[in-house]
């Protein structure tokens, strides 16, 4: 990589590995513990979030030029929005 690609960030950047495709997928590596904490709880949202392809979408990005929304922080705020809205309807 010369000078003048790290100054235009045009360089390959290294992607983490994929999401699992399914919920399912996705429970078979999580771990289990004693007491459930609140990120266990809002965890029990995001399962039930988790086949729909829309909210999937905006987790799936690592820079923010393969955000959704244009931005990881704004990708991160959508997210949000869908299991609060979601958290509502579970009760």
């Amino acid at each position: 990589m010369n000078l003048e690609e790290e100054k235009m960030n045009l360089a390959p950047k290294p992607l983490p590995p994929r999401l699992p495709e399914t919920a399912t997928e996705f429970l078979a590596h999580r771990k289990m513990k004693a007491t459930r904490s609140l990120k266990d709880q809002v965890e029990d949202v995001h399962i039930a979030l988790y086949d729909d392809k829309s909210y999937k979408a905006l987790l799936e990005a690592v820079y923010n030029e393969q955000a959704v929304e244009g931005s990881l922080a704004a990708d991160d705020f959508k997210a949000a929005e869908l299991i609060r809205e979601k958290a509502k309807q579970m009760n």
